[in-house]
């Protein structure tokens, strides 16, 4: 069932699906940047992995997005990384509420700000 959000912070639930990574709409405009050197250890996780352990978030609205384009809101590296790996399909989250333009935003940002940080300690003991 779609429904019409209300505010950026209106809840969504999306559902699990497999799409090609090759057929996903990336991002235009993407805060989110990866060193070369970062990106290709990416595409080795997923090559040797088989698969991505994360999944994107992608949308599926109307506008610019509809007849079946889907937009990748987070993980526009991940998908690269599995097209480079040779993936033919991968697991994403689908949105197919009406959002917003200001949600989508909104959403994208929220995911890219979420960051940690590694503990020397607890690293040091892992490996």
């Amino acid at each position: 069932m779609t429904r019409p959000a209300e505010d950026p912070g209106t809840a969504f639930t999306p559902r699990l699906v497999r799409r090609d990574p090759k057929t996903l709409t990336r991002l235009t405009t993407n805060a989110r940047y990866m060193r070369h050197e970062e990106y290709q250890r990416l595409v080795a996780n997923v090559r040797r992995d088989g698969c991505l352990t994360s999944v994107p978030l992608i949308y599926a609205g109307a506008g610019e997005h509809a007849e079946g384009r889907e937009l990748i809101l987070s993980g526009n590296h991940r998908c690269n990384a599995a097209v480079d790996a040779g993936l033919t399909e991968v697991d994403a989250m689908l949105i197919d509420e009406q959002l917003t333009p200001d949600q989508l935003v909104a959403i994208q940002l929220s995911h890219n700000a979420i960051a940690g940080e590694d503990d020397p300690a607890t690293l040091k003991q892992l490996y």
